[in-house]
Parts: structure tokens; sequence; C-alpha cells
């Protein structure tokens, strides 16, 4: 009841109706998938409402979507009415890029009443491009073990939709690296006794299970040792493969041959060979060597190897093998001996057949004719 009163004390009163407070909706939804990739998505986006209706119905709702293209019309609001019909099946054509968008959705009780709500970059759209192809930088065998290890080096990429690097070794999948910040991978693989060099290649998958196309294929240095004796010295032919990758050689600086002598000895470079555009195996020839037991590696040198961006290089595994050294002992002829002097006998003999630099001395023995066993 309200009771009015006027300036000179006159009353009046009026008994009011029941005022009727109506429930508001409290407007939330969710999406099936948050995330989706186009090749994948053709049936959309679907969206359902999670709102509540206190003491009344849903009558309505309209859905508001950040992308103008979305279809239905999103960006000016979409409406669907019904008891059933509280989702959105939203579609966006042509979606080729990594987007994210904000929905919208405002919703109505069977009151009129109204509530809202907008999730920011509640929805991406992954497209069905595939990244960019990636190529190692240089793959080589590990330089302690010259063996069962190759590593295989390359430059991160980063992307949103980025998945995992895959790793090839002669066109099967070994590893795959789902760290898109890693740069290097170690295979476990003994290159000593393959028959021939590896080749290694590398593709990036992304989320949409897209993977990039193949760049260059890069292989290691096999290298295989084969000895001779030419004229009392050893010598050691010393054969490998191209390193192949860098621009068919052109990028390649020089393969430098590296030795060292016996188990304990240090490898130490012995000489360099130039690369030629279009060859594939190389001949480095390693003499003069006595009888011992020689080990060899070979490392390819990109030509800006010096500079740290490119540090590029790749070792070869190792070879190694007795010197085939052998020495052809011909009886000498002595050609006279005369004395010269009380205290001196002088004699001449014939040379030695013997390449120059092979002979190291003669050794010359006098017999005690009362003794005559040299």
């Amino acid at each position: 009841m309200v009771a009015i009163t006027n300036p000179w004390g006159c009353v009046d009163t009026n008994r009011l109706a029941r005022v009727r407070v109506l429930d508001t909706p409290v407007a939330n939804f969710y999406a099936v998938d948050s995330v989706k990739c186009w090749a994948n998505g053709s049936n959309g986006f679907i969206f359902n409402d999670a709102s509540t209706y206190p003491n009344s119905s849903a009558r309505g709702w309209k859905w508001y979507w950040s992308d103008p293209t979305a279809v239905p019309n999103g960006l000016n609001g979409y409406n669907t009415t019904g008891p059933s019909t509280g989702a959105v099946n939203f579609t966006v054509p042509g979606a080729n890029t990594n987007t994210t968008h904000t929905i919208s959705l405002v919703v109505t009780n069977a009151f009129g009443c109204t509530d809202s709500i907008s999730k920011p970059n509640y929805i991406t759209v992954r497209d069905t491009v595939p990244l960019a192809s990636i190529t190692p930088t240089y793959i080589t065998v590990d330089p302690l073990s010259l063996r069962d290890h190759v590593e295989i080096n390359w430059r991160s990429r980063t992307a949103p939709e980025f998945l995992n690097y895959e790793i090839f070794r002669n066109n099967t999948s070994i590893a795959t690296i789902t760290n898109s910040t890693t740069t290097t991978y170690t295979d476990v693989f003994d290159v000593v006794n393959a028959g021939s060099s590896v080749n290694y290649k590398m593709r990036i998958n992304d989320v949409c299970n897209q993977p990039s196309s193949f760049d260059t294929t890069h292989s290691t240095i096999k290298v295989s040792v084969n000895g001779v004796a030419t004229g009392g010295y050893a010598t050691n032919n010393i054969t490998f493969n191209a390193y192949e990758a860098w621009g068919a050689q052109t990028a390649l600086d020089y393969y430098e041959v590296f030795r060292k002598k016996g188990t304990t000895g240090a490898y130490a470079p012995v000489g360099r060979v130039a690369p030629v555009v279009g060859n594939t195996n190389y001949l480095y020839v390693d003499s003069g060597l006595c009888s011992d037991t020689f080990y060899y590696y070979v490392k390819a040198l990109h030509k800006n190897y010096a500079d740290p961006r490119f540090g590029y290089f790749s070792i070869s595994n190792y070879d190694s093998i007795v010197a085939n050294f052998s020495v052809v002992v011909t009886p000498l002829e002595i050609n006279y001996v005369t004395v010269e002097a009380n205290n001196k006998i002088s004699m001449t003999w014939t040379t030695a057949p013997l390449a120059t630099g092979v002979l190291k001395n003669y050794i010359l023995q006098r017999i005690d004719p009362s003794n005559p066993t040299p």
C-alpha cells in the first residue's frame, strides 16, 4: 500500500498489485571441437547452448562469429529458434590460413529477457596447406666413433600448425621429433659395415597431418681403402663417394683426407681433393709408406665453413689397412776388395735396385778367417 500526503496534511492511499521480478537467463555455450583442420571440417564447427533459464525456458539464440565470411552470417548475428535448435553449425568457405575467431551468443528466455557471453579467440581454423619443405643443413658420421652414429642437423622451424619433424634413412622413416626447437638427431647406424653410403632426408608434418614435400637428400661419405706395393714402398688408395648436398658440389670447398698410423696414433691431415661438379666418386693416393696399419677418414667442408652460421661439414666412416709393403732382396756383387794401407781396406759393390728414398743403409760384415761364421 502507498500513502501520499500533500502540504496541507491531506492523505490518500492506494494498494498496489503484486510486482513480479522476471528471472534472466545465464548465457553459456561450448564447441564440439574448438580446433579444426578445414580439410576435415567440411561439416563446420558445431556450438551447443549451455545456458541456464531459471524459472523459464529458452526461446531463441543469436550467434555471432568474428569472421565476416562465416556461414550463416555470424558477423551480423544468426538466429536459431525453437525448443530443440539451441545449436548452430558454422562453416568458413575458403578458410586456408591459421586464424582464431571470437564467438558470441545472445540468449532469450520465454519472458523475453536476454543475456550474452563472448569467448575471444575461442575457435582456431587450421589450414590445409602443407608447411614449406625443410632440408638438413649437414649430416656427418660421429667424429668420435667414426662408425656407428650419424648426426643429422637442420635449422628449426616455428609455426603454429607444427606437429613434428620426420627423419628418413634410405627412404624409410626412422624418427619423429615433436619439439620444434630441436636442431639435431643422432641415428645409431653402423656405417663402417654398410655396403654403401647412406641417404637422409626430412620433412615437416603439421597438425592436420599434411606432410611437407621433401627437399635435398644428403648422403654420408663412404670410405674404402686398398693397398699395393710399389718399388719397396706401400701405396694406399683411398676411394670415397661425393657428399650429395650443398648444390651438387658447387658449395663444397674441398675434401680433406686424414690418416693415423697404428691404433695409438693421432689423426692428421695428409692431403686434399678438389670437388668436381658431376663427379660421384673420388680417389686419393697415399704413397711412400712403410709396413704398418693405417687408418683413414675424409672430411667434406662447406665453402662457408669458417662462418659460424654455416659451419657445415661431413665426416666419413673410417677404414683401415695393413700396408702392403714388400722389398725384393737382390744379392749384391762385390766388385773388388783391396788393402790400401796397413789399417785401411777399400771395397766397392753394385747398387741395390731400390727406389730412391727406400734404402736406409748397407750393412758390411767382416769375417775372421779363424772364425768364418759372420
